[in-house]
Formats: structure tokens, sequence, C-alpha cells
């Protein structure tokens, strides 16, 4: 199927079917709107394969921004800027219905822009503690200092399992 698909429509495939998973579709439900959005008809079985294939570059992606401090800074304040914009857009929706008298849907613009201003404060207040995050490729066994705050995988091992609590009584 994939050889039959250009390279961004296996990527809008792709979206798709994370949108199908998001809005918890059955899969007979994620097939018709595939098939209504893109207009190709893909097998259940090719469903599960991208559904499988989404949940194993989550868990690469996960990995290598545990590892890569400038990746996780990049995706951080990516994210940042994707507030910035959609607080924009909500503001020229807000206008457009203003100047169309649609007051119950410049109500909604105001929520929804409260919730954007909720989200950029909670970004911004975490910003002084990304100087404390320790990833992989910080790390140098002659001068990494232990003593600072460090992410659950780098205790101790067993640390965090049942074998820990034999071990400490």
């Amino acid at each position: 199927m994939t050889k039959l698909l250009t390279k961004p429509k296996r990527e809008q495939l792709r979206q798709l079917v994370l949108d199908c998973t998001l809005m918890r579709l059955t899969t007979a439900e994620s097939l018709e709107y595939i098939q209504q959005k893109l207009r190709v008809k893909i097998t259940d079985r090719y469903f599960f394969i991208i559904k499988k294939t989404i949940v194993d570059n989550s868990s690469q992606l996960l990995t290598y921004l545990q590892q890569n401090r400038n990746a996780y800074l990049a995706n951080f304040f990516e994210r940042i800027a994707k507030l910035y914009k959609h607080q924009r857009e909500t503001w020229e929706m807000y206008y457009d219905a203003k100047e169309r008298g649609d007051n119950k849907f410049q109500l909604e613009c105001i929520k929804h822009l409260g919730d954007i201003s909720v989200s950029l404060a909670d970004l911004y207040n975490m910003v002084p503690n990304l100087g404390e995050i320790r990833f992989e490729f910080d790390k140098n066994e002659k001068d990494y200092d232990y003593s600072k705050p460090q992410l659950a995988t780098e205790m101790h091992p067993g640390e965090y399992s049942r074998e820990a609590k034999f071990r400490n009584e």
C-alpha cells in the first residue's frame, strides 16, 4: 500500500491514524474516516501496522529527547511558538466574530485564549528548571556531578523496583 502513496500522502495517512486513535474510533470507524479523508481504502492489517509504527517511533523519540539537550529544548520552545501562533489565530477569529456580531463565538474565543495563556504561563514557569535536567549526552564519568537532580532512570538500578524494597530492609 505504501508504494501506491506518495510521501506526503503517507504522512497524511499517519496523521489520520493518529487522529483516529485520539478520537477513540473503532477500527471500522477509523477505516471509514481514513477513506473519506484520504480517498484511499486501506486494510485493517495495514491500519494496525501504522499504529504500531507510531508507538515505536514515540518511544524512539522519547529516548532521543532524553539523550539530547538541544533536541529537547528545540521541542520545548517549538511548543511555545505554536501556542503563540494559536493565540494569534484565535485573536483573528475573535475580531472576525466581533465584526459579524457573533457574541457566542467571541466568548468561546475568550475561553480558548485563557487556556492558551495558562499553558504559556506553565511553560514559562518551567524554564528555570530546564537547567537542572540532566541528559545522557551530558554525562562524562569524570565530571558528571551525581549530587545534582537526576532523572529517575539515572538512579541506582532497582531503586524503583521491588528489589530495592528488599535490599533496603
